[in-house]
């Protein structure tokens, strides 16, 4: 049911990945953005955005807080990219500079760098990583935007498994 519930959510995804003039057109908290049918140089300016990314398979050309990403959150693994500054305040020069085609971040830290990213390159803007839904909404939307749907299905249903399997360890434990 889960899978059914998993392979659902994905479809769906590919209704609001209609084309645009230049490529995909990629719903979020700011509107659509027109992504590029082909990414190769993304900078994540969240940690949840990054690690999403990194999930996926693509290491990102650049990061915000990238010693504190490696710190917290992927320390096994630590990526090397470029920093491009604080996640409060990216360094806007150094992001363009990296000449990006996607720019993905949380809308609540970009505020008034919005329009000055989205000159840059599309960017996507999602709500934080609050909860496993909107971790799940924006994860499925980023796999989207990098062609690598079949990759976020595998890991949601791993992910769905590992829950199932700490249930029933729990109703055991009982």
């Amino acid at each position: 049911m889960k899978k059914l519930f998993l392979l659902t959510f994905l479809a769906f995804g590919f209704v609001f990945a209609q084309d645009c003039e230049t490529g995909n057109a990629i719903d979020r908290e700011l509107g659509a953005s027109c992504v590029p049918e082909t990414v190769m140089r993304v900078v994540t300016l969240e940690n949840a955005m990054t690690e999403a990314v990194v999930t996926l398979g693509v290491e990102p050309v650049g990061a915000a807080d990238v010693e504190l990403f490696n710190l917290l959150v992927n320390p096994e693994t630590p990526i090397d990219v470029t920093d491009v500054g604080s996640r409060r305040e990216p360094n806007l020069e150094l992001i363009a500079q990296l000449t990006p085609d996607l720019i993905i971040g949380a809308s609540w830290r970009m505020g008034s760098n919005y329009e000055e990213l989205n000159a840059i390159a599309p960017t996507l803007a999602f709500l934080g990583s609050e909860n496993l839904e909107l971790m799940t909404d924006f994860f499925i939307k980023i796999a989207i935007s990098l062609d690598k749907e079949a990759e976020a299905e595998r890991h949601l249903i791993t992910m769905e498994q590992a829950f199932a399997e700490a249930t029933e360890v729990l109703a055991a434990s009982n």
